[in-house]
């Protein structure tokens, strides 16, 4: 993977970091009901999924420093 498509790949990260943000700023002062058992399983793979993405971005930036 080349150098461009690894910055691209941060972009993207950025761009998706700022829409998460963005959501909690409107999403301060909604009162919540109760937990979300749907919502909470779907965050749970969705941290999951980033924290791997995170974990072979991070391997192949080491593999391109070698």
């Amino acid at each position: 993977m080349g150098r461009d498509r690894i910055f691209n790949a941060v972009a993207r990260l950025e761009r998706a970091l700022d829409r998460a943000e963005e959501g909690a700023r409107k999403a301060q002062g909604v009162v919540s009901v109760g937990p979300n058992p749907a919502l909470l399983r779907r965050h749970e793979h969705l941290r999951r999924t980033v924290t791997d993405a995170m974990s072979d971005l991070d391997a192949l930036i080491e593999s391109l420093d070698k």
